[in-house]
């Protein structure tokens, strides 16, 4: 793949192109991956896709164990995803199926918050079959614009008759749509590129439940908002300092429409918020051979779930959080032979605030639970390798068991070499 200009500006595709361009690599760094530049952007940054053009990417998903009937461990690749980036008329189009449909976006909040709805008669489903759309083309020189679509459904009816008669009849589903916009701009001031993406999505959901003489029904909605912006700052002698501000706000409402006697423990209705933003900075330098890394990252997340009940027992009518920390991150990347890349993260908390409140129902008397944490340990390593055959990449997040272990062969403990594993074929001599 080639060199996007608007990527290499500030140095951060170390190895660049396709060779190193994946959910993988991307995970390798860990939370450093803020400040790095990879496909893996495209999510939150839609214009980068023009800097994508002529590749195939294949996400195996992640590593799945689970015991067969002869209750032997099986090592399974799970829920796996990609996508193709191809050059159409002025721009690149890009076609992703099976995307995940949780926030894969530097902030996520309660997009996909199933766990509200464990009152209603089965969960909330989670919209799935995703496919994604995004059509990135320059205007001019310095600005190249991303236009996204998203769209992903999941749905299950059951409808039993006897004789003429309705005995059961269930109908549950969920679907989500959202669009995203993206531009980047170079030369802005003493910034060599600025990069700002939008996003919305919104989701609805119905579970409703018949059994011949008594309904159940919940009714929900949900929607999200994300905003990032990121800029480049290009250095001298291959140095260069990237910023990053996020934004995201997420909001839900789960109404139960339950029969003319409700059950005592019901709630009528459940309204959850979120809204998380970040600061970043970070300073590096690269070269063809490699790149490394040191930043700080202020992250500040809100949630709160309000449940107004039918008038019986509630264990929890109002539940409220914040949490605040402030992150030392760094990574590097380097090549060891030219068919192998090594990368490693680290991100450890310099501060953190963690603050709850819970209020429990007014039945029970009203009483109120507030906990505070400050000064929580939380240190993360990340490591990850690619491997390079011609035009196809194999890239992997390392198993921190097998740095231990050695893997079944040598120590007869279960542990594979990859947790993720993702490929990049680039189209012949695109990522030359």
């Amino acid at each position: 793949m080639k060199k996007s200009t608007a990527l290499t500006l500030a140095g951060l595709m170390a190895i660049s192109g396709a060779a190193s361009a994946s959910m993988s690599r991307w995970n390798g760094f860990g939370d450093s991956k803020a400040f790095i530049a990879d496909v893996g952007d495209i999510w939150t940054l839609p214009a980068v896709v023009a800097a994508n053009p002529n590749a195939t990417y294949f996400e195996f998903g992640d590593s799945n164990v689970s015991a067969d009937s002869s209750s032997n461990y099986n090592n399974r690749p799970n829920n796996p995803w990609g996508g193709a980036h191809l050059t159409l008329g002025p721009g690149v189009l890009a076609i992703w199926g099976n995307r995940p449909a949780d926030d894969l976006g530097l902030l996520s909040g309660i997009s996909t918050p199933t766990n509200l709805a464990n009152n209603a008669s089965s969960s909330l489903r989670t919209p799935q079959q995703q496919v994604d759309l995004i059509y990135a083309f320059g205007i001019n020189d310095n600005t190249t614009l991303g236009i996204g679509l998203n769209r992903a459904v999941n749905s299950y009816l059951e409808d039993v008759n006897s004789s003429g008669t309705t005995v059961y009849k269930e109908e549950d589903s969920a679907s989500d749509f959202g669009i995203s916009l993206g531009a980047d701009i170079k030369n802005v001031g003493p910034i060599a590129l600025l990069e700002v993406g939008l996003q919305y999505n919104m989701i609805s959901y119905l579970n409703s439940a018949n059994n011949g003489s008594t309904t159940d029904k919940y009714t929900g909605s949900a929607s999200s908002i994300d905003l990032r912006i990121g800029g480049d700052i290009k250095g001298e002698k291959n140095s260069f300092q990237r910023f990053e501000l996020g934004l995201n706000t997420d909001s839900l409402s789960v109404k139960s429409e339950p029969n003319a006697t409700p059950p005592a423990d019901s709630w009528v209705e459940s309204k959850s918020s979120a809204m998380a933003w970040n600061l970043g900075w970070a300073k590096g330098m690269s070269s063809d051979k490699g790149m490394g890394l040191g930043g700080l990252m202020l992250t500040s997340t809100q949630w709160s779930t309000d449940q107004a009940n039918d008038g019986g027992p509630q264990v929890t009518d109002k539940y409220d959080e914040n949490w605040t920390k402030l992150e030392f991150v760094c990574a590097g990347e380097g090549k060891i032979k030219e068919w192998l890349t090594a990368r490693a993260g680290i991100s450890t908390n310099l501060w953190d605030n963690d603050n709850y409140t819970y209020t429990n129902g007014p039945n029970s008397g009203v009483t109120k639970d507030v906990n505070n944490y400050t000064g929580n340990s939380n240190t993360t390593l990340t490591t990850g390798l690619s491997l390079v055959f011609g035009d196809i990449t194999i890239d992997g997040v390392l198993n921190q068991d097998v740095l231990y272990t050695g893997g079944y062969l040598f120590s007869g403990i279960q542990a594979a070499l990859f947790e993720q594993v993702s490929a990049t074929w680039a189209w012949g001599g695109a990522k030359e």
